[in-house]
């Protein structure tokens, strides 16, 4: 089961990483570690369950510096989700220096023929306590390797837990980040930061006691709280899936009051409305001040047309507007209840219409007035038509030239 969790964490990390690494960059720290938390996982299983020298051979030392670098991605996840912001200070960097040490320390290891360490690993999986012997690390033997691991994980984990406190003391004093949000996410950062500690915990107790009796004696009698806590570890992918929306971390909402449409102009497309269901008690719901945004978003787009450029997508959107881009999904997800694509569509159906409104068919054919639309195919501006008005556009231009329509004033 402890092979079957860590291997599903890692897809599912994998997932994470591949759809969030430019909306959220965030969310890149909380992948790599829970990956390499994962390949901690399977190592592990591969000494106590398994009987394979080959794998062992391949997981055995070899990733080990990545250890040290779950605890420093865990405070950089937090520290960026509580601040609203991913980039990383100059000083950070010095967080990585201890598994850089030790990278250099197995450097000797990693060198060494496949066919040696696969020999050494078959005399492990006969005797686990001949690991103590086998000289990994050019600075430090397995023992203090292993408490190296839970010092750094317990540290990073106190100081990222010492952020969210400090952060929930201040909650109220922060009225421009969505209340729903704040608390779903602050349930979520108490909920990883438990099940880390928990994983601390588990480590320094098993630690504590193989420096006493050895390794083998540590399995036999604490095998049961390692698949335990697996299982609470499996929970943070669950959580994820339910409640993709912590994701979005606490979006801070900073920006001037929307400039105002000019006179005369009229929306061409008014914000998608769908009623959705909220994963947070109705206590917390009160004014979004990502509205703010959504305004801004919608004068943009009645002013300046971007949407009949053929290429025009969310990135330039996110540039135009100098709004970062885990802020426009949040927006458009989770205030306006719509797709970035979909809003983009609907403008531009509705300035096909105008077009068409105003007599631009005997100057232009339907395919061209759907390239000046911003659409790049004939077959996807007729879909996205009838799917908007429920009608083809040459259906659309009869009813224009026989009356049945009216004049439909378009930005």
């Amino acid at each position: 089961m402890l092979l079957y969790i860590s291997l599903t964490t890692i897809l599912l990390s994998l997932l994470l990483l591949f759809f969030n690494w430019r909306r959220q960059t965030s969310t890149v720290y909380l992948s790599l570690a829970f990956i390499f938390l994962s390949v901690y996982g399977i190592t592990h299983y591969l000494i106590v369950y398994g009987d394979s020298a080959f794998w062992l051979a391949i997981f055995y030392n070899h990733p080990a510096p990545l250890y040290l670098l779950i605890g420093p991605l865990l405070f950089f996840y937090v520290r960026g989700t509580l601040t609203d912001n991913h980039r990383l200070r100059r000083w950070d960097w010095l967080h990585f220096v201890p598994a850089l040490i030790h990278f250099i320390g197995i450097i000797p290891w990693c060198m060494q023929s496949f066919a040696a360490k696969e020999k050494l690993m078959h005399n492990v999986l006969h005797n686990m306590d001949a690991m103590a012997d086998i000289q990994a690390n050019l600075f430090f033997n397995m023992s203090t390797a292993f408490s190296l691991r839970l010092l750094s994980l317990g540290v990073y984990v106190v100081a990222s837990m010492l952020l969210v406190g400090r952060y929930w003391l201040q909650r109220r004093q922060r009225h421009n980040v969505p209340t729903a949000q704040s608390a779903l996410t602050l349930r979520w950062l108490v909920l990883l930061l438990a099940t880390m500690l928990l994983i601390a915990i588990n480590m320094g107790i098993m630690t504590g006691n193989f420096l006493q009796k050895g390794l083998a004696d540590t399995i036999r009698h604490f095998a049961t709280l390692y698949i335990i806590t697996g299982v609470v570890y499996s929970l943070l992918a669950i959580w994820m899936l339910l409640f993709p929306q912590v994701l979005y971390g606490l979006p801070a909402m900073q920006l001037p009051v929307p400039p105002a449409v000019p006179a005369g102009t009229v929306a061409a497309v008014a914000p998608v409305k769908t009623k959705t269901v909220s994963k947070v008690p109705a206590t917390l719901q009160e004014e979004n001040p990502f509205k703010a945004l959504e305004a801004k978003i919608q004068a943009h787009l009645q002013t300046e047309k971007p949407y009949i450029q053929p290429d025009f997508d969310i990135y330039q959107l996110s540039k135009a507007l100098g709004v970062p881009l885990h802020h426009l999904y949040y927006c458009f997800n989770e205030v306006m209840h719509t797709k970035f694509a979909t809003l983009r569509m609907q403008y531009r159906v509705a300035h096909a219409r105008q077009l068409l409104q105003s007599g631009q068919t005997a100057n232009y054919t339907i395919e061209a007035i759907a390239h000046q639309s911003g659409f790049q195919s004939k077959s996807s501006f007729y879909k996205a038509f009838k799917e908007v008005t429920g009608m083809l556009p040459s259906e659309f231009v009869a009813k224009v030239e026989a009356g049945e329509l009216e004049d439909d004033a378009v930005a």
